[in-house]
């Protein structure tokens, strides 16, 4: 059971252990919670911030003292100490959710264009997860299509602002609806006939949320409904990071018309291509990918230098591949076993995977770009490179199935999550 706190519980508490215990700070942080309410979390959430400093300042400031207390007092004062700090946090959590809650609300009310970009996405991805309605708002007018979602029922007045991001409004026309995930797509039923709607919102998603989504169109007869599958470039609907163009390097040139133009740049990749290709027919899953990557970038970007970046992570995600079969480690690596072997093979595919979606995401140069590079990273750096320990495994395995930037990424490029995991249970094994 929660631990009750306020100013006048712990001064009763206090007098009653007949010492002083120099808590004037507490006293003072539990004072200023007192006059907090639920209805305002914001201050709320500030005095428990200050609260929780204060508590775990008593527990070492006391814990100094133990001497002088007398083991029973000092176990008795320890004791409330940690339900104290236990229940403040319980409940910081708790207001925390209400400020979102709050801010969230808020956001909802404001007329903002970033409702139809980056607020927009939070909401598709609640939708892909299942057991949501978002209520749904589509304007119509020629070729320009503009979509709204929202928690709660959209005000008529909203058609302003969808109005404003068309470039030529002439005849616009809305559409009412809702919004919630059937067979795998996101599905907007709409109060009217659904033909050709899917085309032109997942258009209008794409330019929106930079995310192609799989988007259904259902009618108000069952019978009527109209599908726009995912395209061949996969990407993560309402992930944290942002959505990129296909990898492209500094300086590269622009897609060539002639998709036969004669190139030296061309005939040279094709040549290295042609070479690797047979060597990687059997190779790990994330090898291949890495070479078909390589293929597309340079047949669909033209750029090369960025192609045979790709195909030297492939031929070193391969070289470490070829020294797991045959029972040794990669060059350099010392003596391993198979297990830590393929930890390193799987490890070496993760990273590559997760600085591919780097460079696509600082290439795209998004507001958010800067930051979910960060994250990227953080993610490289705790990918430990040799796992040894009981601790270190389970580490990275609690790590890996809770990370929110582990959840992004994987979605957005491919699960590199399974094989790392599969690859620890591996080390567990040996290690136990």
């Amino acid at each position: 059971m929660a631990e009750k706190f306020s100013e006048a519980t712990w001064t009763a508490f206090s007098k009653k252990q007949k010492l002083d215990l120099r808590d004037a700070p507490l006293v003072k942080a539990l004072a200023k919670f007192d006059k907090t309410s639920e209805d305002k979390p914001e201050p709320r959430l500030e005095a428990l911030q200050g609260l929780i400093e204060e508590i775990k300042k008593q527990v070492t400031a006391q814990a100094k003292r133990k001497k002088e207390m007398g083991d029973k007092v000092f176990g008795e004062v320890k004791d409330k100490l940690y339900a104290l700090l236990d229940s403040a946090e319980m409940l910081h959590k708790d207001t925390e959710r209400a400020v979102e809650a709050r801010k969230a609300s808020a956001d909802d009310e404001e007329e903002s264009p970033a409702l139809l970009t980056t607020r927009l996405i939070p909401l598709l991805r609640e939708v892909r997860k299942g057991d949501v309605e978002m209520q749904a708002l589509i304007a119509l007018a020629g070729k320009e299509t503009v979509v709204l979602l929202s928690r709660k029922a959209i005000s008529p007045a909203r058609g302003k602002l969808l109005k404003d991001q068309m470039t030529n409004p002439s005849g616009l026309k809305f559409i009412r609806g809702t919004c919630l995930l059937e067979q795998g797509s996101i599905t907007f039923v709409v109060q009217g006939p659904a033909v050709g709607l899917a085309k032109k919102i997942k258009a209008a998603l794409l330019q929106q949320t930079e995310q192609r989504l799989k988007v259904r169109v259902r009618g108000e007869d069952p019978n009527d409904v109209d599908e726009e599958g995912e395209d061949n470039e996969s990407t993560a609907e309402g992930s944290t990071i942002p959505q990129a163009p296909p990898l492209r390097t500094a300086g590269a040139a622009q897609p060539q018309a002639a998709a036969g133009a004669t190139d030296p740049a061309a005939a040279a990749f094709k040549a290295r291509l042609s070479a690797l290709v047979p060597k990687v027919k059997t190779a790990a899953p994330e090898v291949r990918a890495k070479v078909s990557e390589a293929g597309l970038v340079a047949r669909q970007n033209h750029d090369f230098e960025g192609a045979h970046a790709l195909l030297d992570e492939a031929e070193r995600m391969l070289e470490a591949g070829l020294a797991v079969a045959a029972g040794t480690a990669p060059a350099g690596g010392g003596d391993r076993s198979p297990a830590m072997a393929q930890w390193t093979v799987d490890r070496t595919a993760a990273l590559a995977t997760l600085r591919s979606v780097a460079e696509r995401i600082a290439a795209a140069k998004h507001a958010r770009s800067a930051k979910a590079i960060l994250e990227i990273q953080s993610v490289i750096k705790n990918l430990t490179p040799e796992p040894s320990t009981m601790q270190q495994i389970t580490a990275l395995q609690n790590w890996l199935g809770s990370d929110d930037v582990v959840n992004d990424v994987c979605e957005l490029a491919k699960d590199f999550r399974t094989p790392l995991l599969k690859a620890l249970t591996g080390l567990r094994a040996q290690a136990s």
